[in-house]
């Protein structure tokens, strides 16, 4: 294995450049290249004068036996001045810590001396809830990177003490060594800036097949930004408004010219909701029609497709449509905040087979409060509906279900995660009565989501549970090791939390008031529909 051969990757002078800085994801090398948060960090980095970065992965093929290095020059963690992890995953905090105490730089910032790099940790579930790492981190982003990036690089020529003093009260940036549970504002990118704004044109990436990107090799495109449908139970919908759209001359032009760069013929369009964008029929259209070339659409919402577009999509090389009903009745779907029926999935579904589709995958989400018998037998009932509807083969149907995981800054930050032992009858239970009809059903192991549930919703003592749970070697029997050790009991979040308790991340101003949150909250509980304004999104204050 080794490193992966990369072609177009930047490689500056560390003779001529005083600002030393690595962008590292914290997974697999495969994962971490088919995130766009990766390629801008690279890109806008290297762009800055007297500033250099590389990239670094957790992948044990890059660096077997060894402690994490940089795919640029090899070098070792401990040799930058800032440390850039974007990460997406809760799970994967472990992992940051792992990568610290392999590279011998101290875990926890309050161990560290003016020597050791400056660690900035970014990316959703930390602008949610930067607590868990409040006591790793040294600087935690919340929000978008495009305007923070430059003020802590700039800081840091003054030397790590200046630089977290000079930062700390800036919008977007959270010091927690600083001024620990100091308010934050979350920074966002408006409309203007973001519909022409920065966007990585060359995106390095490997053209060996076993180190392909999840999507392979193909131009990564942000269509839109942000989300405006505020289903209840996502991270996106509450922590990243408003909704904003790239400009539809900039995209075209991106796209020819990442098309070129990158000697790539198939585009990734990345956005909560594809359709949702003002342009998207003559995107697709252009790239069809005019410039024939495939593409992916990751993420598309169930209740904005309809024939023609199903038509434009199977054009661009989609053989799989992927669709998240998220329930199997009209009722719990509305309490989850997705307010369509039953009727439009299957006829979704039978517009797809009809279009060309031969594959369909279906997301469900199990283990709500709400959640009864009936619920679990129509998500069965619902998908073999499905299949009847024009995918006769169950093997062409694929289920995925996942438990309901409480996020902050969602109305679900006050529910509990469902225990263990009725989370794992639930998931089989499903599971078997789907895999008899031969249809193929993946799920996350329910351990890990007790653990991601933890993570959500935990405070700063989690710190050193992490630490711990990196020493202990990771994974599940590791995981209990560090809970005992650390003397943190679980209980908490499978019970319900009042809205009038303080919260750990009440001190992160997201754009979105608890006011808000609250009435969202009451509305789910009474089975109403999201309140919304036709643009969905006027009752957080970021509208005006």
């Amino acid at each position: 294995m080794g490193i992966p051969r990369e072609p177009f990757f930047i490689l500056k002078d560390w003779r001529k450049c005083s600002m030393r800085t690595v962008a590292v994801y914290p997974s697999f090398y495969r994962v971490g290249v088919s995130s766009l948060s990766i390629h801008m960090l690279y890109n806008l980095l290297n762009s800055m004068d007297d500033v250099l970065c590389e990239r670094a992965f957790y992948d044990s093929r890059l660096h077997p036996s060894a402690p994490p290095v940089s795919i640029e020059s090899r070098r070792r963690l401990k040799n930058f001045n800032i440390i850039f992890f974007s990460v997406h995953y809760e799970l994967d905090y472990r992992n940051i810590v792992e990568m610290l105490i392999q590279s011998s730089i101290p875990p926890l910032n309050k161990d560290r001396g003016v020597e050791d790099p400056i660690v900035v940790i970014g990316g959703p579930p930390v602008t949610a809830n930067p607590e868990p790492l409040a006591d790793i981190a040294d600087v935690i982003v919340i929000g978008e990177m495009e305007h923070v990036l430059p003020l802590i690089v700039e800081a840091a020529f003054y030397g790590k003490k200046a630089c977290l003093e000079m930062i700390s009260h800036k919008r977007g940036i959270y010091c927690p060594s600083i001024d620990p549970n100091g308010y934050v504002s979350r920074f966002w990118l408006s409309q203007d800036d973001f519909s022409r704004g920065f966007h990585p044109v060359i995106q390095v990436q490997s053209d060996q097949e076993e180190y392909y990107p999840i999507y392979g090799r193909s131009l990564l495109v942000e269509v839109t930004r942000g989300c405006g449908y505020w289903c209840r139970f996502c991270l996106l919908g509450y922590n990243f408004l408003p909704p904003r759209h790239r400009d539809f001359e900039y995209l075209k032009s991106l796209i020819d010219t990442g098309l070129k760069e990158n000697d790539v013929n198939k585009v990734v369009l990345i956005s909560s909701s594809l359709l949702s964008h003002p342009k998207a029929e003559e995107l697709l259209e252009w790239l069809t029609q005019d410039i024939k070339v495939g593409f992916s659409a990751p993420s598309i919402r169930l209740d904005t497709l309809d024939k023609e577009n199903l038509q434009l999509l199977r054009k661009g090389g989609q053989r799989t449509l992927t669709i998240a009903p998220e329930a199997g009745t009209d009722n719990l779907r509305t309490i989850l905040g997705k307010n369509f029926e039953n009727s439009l999935v299957v006829d979704v579904a039978k517009n797809a087979s009809e279009a060309g589709f031969r594959n369909i995958k279906l997301y469900f989400i199990i283990g709500s409060p709400w959640e009864s018998k009936r619920d679990l037998e129509a998500i069965v009932e619902l998908t073999r509906t499905v299949m009847l509807a024009g995918f006769s083969s169950a093997s062409a149907v694929r289920v995925s279900i996942n438990p309901l995981i409480p996020k902050a800054h969602t109305p679900m930050q006050w529910v509990p995660m469902l225990d263990l032992k009725e989370l794992r009858n639930r998931l089989s239970y499903v599971s078997s009565a789907l895999s008899r009809a031969g249809i193929r059903v993946e799920y996350l192991d329910p351990r890990l989501a007790v653990i991601q549930a933890v993570l959500s919703l935990g405070d700063r003592s989690l710190s050193e549970t992490i630490v711990y749970w990196a020493m202990y070697g990771g994974g599940l029997g590791g995981w209990r090791r560090a809970l005992k050790r650390a003397n943190v009991a679980l209980k908490r979040i499978f019970d319900w939390r009042s809205i009038e308790e303080a919260l750990p991340w009440d001190h992160i101003d997201i754009g979105v008031s608890k006011k808000v949150l609250i009435e969202e909250y009451f509305n789910m509980i009474m089975g109403k529909h999201v309140t919304t304004c036709p643009s969905r999104c006027s009752v957080c204050r970021l509208c005006g």
